[in-house]
């Protein structure tokens, strides 16, 4: 969790994809699980998607785009 909020900007330090950068969860995944097998990462970023949803529930992060989520929607931290 940290480190998808670190990706998304939220610590606002290095290893981050920039402050307020929007991002998916498979986009996510591929920086949080570098180095992962290529053959994981379908299931890595079902868990940072995971991640994501409890996130949103207490209000962190947000969906970019209305409608129904996948593993390509992006997010964007709000706090």
């Amino acid at each position: 969790e940290a480190a998808i909020l670190a990706c998304l900007g939220a610590g606002g330090g290095s290893g981050g994809m920039g402050s307020g950068s929007a991002a998916s969860a498979a986009t996510l995944a591929a920086h949080v699980y570098a180095g992962l097998a290529p053959a994981l990462l379908p299931a890595a970023a079902r868990n940072v998607l995971a991640h994501l949803l409890d996130l949103e529930a207490r209000g962190a992060v947000e969906a970019t785009a209305a409608g129904a989520v996948t593993l390509d929607t992006g997010w964007q931290k709000l706090r």
